[in-house]
């Protein structure tokens, strides 16, 4: 090797694209996995609350249940103002569920752009969602730290996607 010839180290952008894409894929269906396992807690929970135990409860202050059960669990309802049992008055979960699924087909599709604003508007969700589980709740929920690391990578992941590059333009005679 020539001394400063950094060839060896640089990654061909095909490669760095499809793993980006591996990445932002495989979080988003880790992130499905969470959601839907918070709707399977949320459920058990409403149905028998003084038997089901779901392995997030850990104690008093670790307790998924105490935010699933908080009129936070269901952001559009508070948000637009719904009555109980319309349609839209889901679990966050459920959303949650549905961006995952939507961000993955956008990574499959090379959206990267449209992956990116989904990104963002996740991470929105999960700063407003952290601060509630933190200073309002003040209860730690495993599950919903599992999502907003999850969201963060992704966020993370979808800006390389987008204005990343492996390696810089050379420019050759």
């Amino acid at each position: 090797r020539v001394h400063g010839d950094s060839t060896r180290f640089k990654i061909p952008m095909a490669s760095f694209d499809t793993t980006v894409r591996v990445l932002l894929a495989g979080l988003s269906i880790v992130g499905l996995l969470l959601s839907l396992y918070s709707v399977h807690v949320e459920h058990r929970f409403e149905a028998s609350p003084m038997t089901y135990q779901p392995l997030c409860n850990v104690d008093e202050h670790i307790s998924c249940t105490d935010v699933f059960s908080s009129e936070y669990s269901r952001m559009a309802k508070m948000v637009l103002d719904l009555p109980s049992g319309h349609p839209l008055d889901q679990p966050n979960a459920v959303y949650g569920a549905l961006h995952y699924v939507v961000l993955f087909v956008l990574v499959l599709s090379k959206a990267k752009r449209l992956a990116l604003v989904a990104a963002v508007f996740a991470m929105a969700g999960s700063f407003w969602l952290f601060y509630v589980l933190i200073f309002i709740l003040q209860v730690v929920c495993l599950i919903c730290l599992g999502i907003h690391i999850v969201n963060s990578l992704l966020l993370l992941l979808t800006i390389a996607a987008v204005f990343g590059r492996a390696t810089p333009k050379v420019k050759t005679n």
